[in-house]
């Protein structure tokens, strides 16, 4: 799903690619998403400690499986500052600045539910 997001912003310039930092669940994913993205993005995998550069930056995208949110969590830790965080997670509560019942504190939040037209 982030991928999906991703790839259009950088395909027509309005995101820089050597300011992309993607986390990834396993070193064979980081080597794969490397071959499939603009040069000068960074991939890399989520046991990879560069990783945890991703929580400091202003601006995130969290796309990941609903089961992986416990790892996630466990990593946010390092959130710095005041970031926006948009959330594309199926099947989760939304998260507001309090923080979410698997620990991710954010400020700012974007939900994006992947079935909006169920809300109505």
């Amino acid at each position: 799903m982030a991928q999906a997001l991703v790839v259009p912003l950088l395909a027509k310039g309005q995101l820089d690619p050597n300011q992309l930092l993607a986390v990834v669940g396993s070193e064979t994913t980081a080597s794969l998403r490397r071959t499939e993205l603009p040069e000068g993005v960074h991939v890399v995998a989520a046991a990879d400690s560069l990783a945890v550069d991703v929580w400091r930056a202003p601006l995130q995208l969290l796309a990941v499986k609903p089961q992986q949110l416990d790892v996630v969590a466990q990593a946010s830790a390092s959130v710095q500052g005041q970031p926006l965080l948009i959330s594309v997670l199926a099947g989760v509560p939304p998260i507001d600045c309090n923080g979410c019942s698997r620990g991710i504190a954010v400020c700012g939040l974007c939900r994006i539910h992947p079935r909006w037209w169920e809300l109505a």
